[in-house]
């Protein structure tokens, strides 16, 4: 399969470009590692003169810290080191205070890929979604009384105990997972040990990334972060198999009722329907707000064409990545989605999931069809 960005894509590596491992020149910042900038200086000096550079390096960096970069201090020596490679900015950093830690993107070694457990992780959730909605369409008294016991048990204790509520919530999530995936029964019971996602090619992070800023929409709160971001348009090859003899095992030895629903058929039918409000959701966001949006018209077209859709890497958004959004888009339980969601999340203002993220360009994140 192909797996194609609609939108810019950042799936993080936990770590951070320093600006001592950056240079900007012009439009472009150009990336090296501390020991390729070591091995570089010795190749070019050595002895006293090495020594030296290296010494006003660390000195530099302890007395400036952030407010300098390794680009300034190369260009005021007159030095030229090789990058390791180099990506436009969208963003202009010109002055010293621009300068800031950029959230790098996952790699191998250097080079770019999605790994098969983040399309795995968006599966998983489109699959809950589209188990539950089907089931409480059928009128299944059971699974409904068994969320409806979870959810509410978890919310009793989220204000029982108010500084434990994320555990509480982790708790029920899992849960929810456990009685859909396993029927409640051992983890190796889980139906999804059917689904084999490869991880993708990996790709030249020059050909494919920039570098943007990621703001948040909608709050009193600054929120500039420096990002690494899939261009859009960027097309990996990615391996995604249900193995059927699997399957069959499963069912034999599990029961669970939500085998038959594992098909990449069912899949695709159920990324339609969680993305489908999902997206009505956010327009509907954006418009209130007023702003133009770019990419979220992609997003629209694809649903239209009936494509797999998936919503993958870091700036989702809280509905992207629950289930949550079957109780926000059902008017009978708003006021408990509200409850919920004030539960769940730390500080809340009156508005319930009033914010958002977006690139510089006022673009969406994380948007991306498998073809």
């Amino acid at each position: 399969m192909k797996l194609k960005t609609l939108t810019p894509v950042h799936i993080g590596d936990g770590e951070e470009i320093i600006p001592w491992e950056y240079a900007v020149e012009n439009k472009h910042i150009k990336i090296y590692t501390p020991e390729k900038i070591v091995s570089q200086l010795r190749e070019k000096f050595y002895g006293d003169k090495l020594r030296n550079l290296l010494l006003e390096l660390r000195n530099e960096v302890r007395d400036y810290g952030f407010s300098k970069s390794l680009g300034e201090f190369l260009r005021e020596r007159n030095i030229n080191i090789e990058e390791i490679y180099r990506v436009e900015t969208r963003v202009p950093l010109k002055n010293r205070t621009d300068y800031k830690g950029i959230k790098s993107f996952i790699k191998s070694r250097k080079d770019v890929y999605i790994p098969g457990s983040e399309v795995k992780g968006a599966l998983r959730t489109i699959f809950i979604f589209g188990v539950v909605y089907e089931e409480l369409k059928r009128k299944n008294a059971y699974l409904y009384n068994s969320l409806k016991k979870i959810i509410e048990n978890a919310l009793e204790e989220s204000y029982q105990n108010p500084r434990k509520r994320r555990d509480a919530w982790k708790e029920a999530d899992k849960k929810i997972s456990a009685l859909i995936f396993r029927d409640n029964k051992d983890a190796k019971y889980d139906i999804f040990k059917a689904v084999h996602v490869s991880d993708s090619e990996s790709k030249d992070p020059s050909e494919c990334l920039y570098v943007d800023a990621v703001k948040l929409i909608g709050s009193s709160r600054q929120f500039f972060e420096l990002h690494e971001l899939l261009k859009e348009g960027t097309e990996f090859s990615i391996s995604i198999r249900i193995d059927e003899n699997v399957k069959r095992a499963l069912k034999k030895v599990s029961e669970n009722p939500y085998v038959d629903y594992l098909t990449l058929e069912n899949l695709k039918k159920f990324s339609r329907e969680f993305y489908r409000f999902l997206y009505d959701v956010e327009s509907s966001f954006f418009s209130r707000k007023g702003l133009e949006v770019n990419g979220l018209e992609k997003v629209k077209e694809a649903l239209g064409n009936g494509d797999f859709i998936l919503r993958i890497g870091k700036h989702q958004g809280f509905l992207s990545l629950t289930i949550m959004l079957m109780f926000y888009i059902n008017k009978k339980l708003e006021n408990f989605y509200r409850k919920v969601y004030r539960a769940v999340v730390q500080s809340t203002g009156r508005e319930v999931n009033k914010t958002r993220k977006l690139t510089s360009e006022n673009k969406p994140l994380g948007w991306v069809i498998l073809k």
